[in-house]
């Protein structure tokens, strides 16, 4: 319990990185590696953590390795994602 304020700290830092991302980006309504449409079921907005860049679900799918999925714009190794509904 002692890393408790740590981790809040870090997820408290992701979060606001990823509603900055999403403020600057909710233009962006396809996926930027497929170009196409995001929806609600089958090709969801995922937002990577800790950069907050977002591809679709199929796109996160097809990237996935036993390292996480490398981010398409800054490549950071991603080892969770969030939904975004926009």
């Amino acid at each position: 319990m002692e890393d408790a304020p740590i981790r809040l700290a870090a997820l408290e830092e992701t979060c606001a990185a990823l509603r900055l991302h999403i403020a600057n980006n909710t233009a962006a309504d396809e996926c930027p590696l497929c170009k196409e449409s995001y929806s609600q079921t089958s090709r969801t907005r995922l937002a990577l953590h800790p950069c907050g860049h977002t591809i679709c679900s199929e796109c996160a799918s097809a990237r996935k390795t036993n390292k996480g999925i490398k981010c398409h714009h800054c490549y950071t190794i991603s080892t969770s994602t969030s939904s975004v509904y926009t």
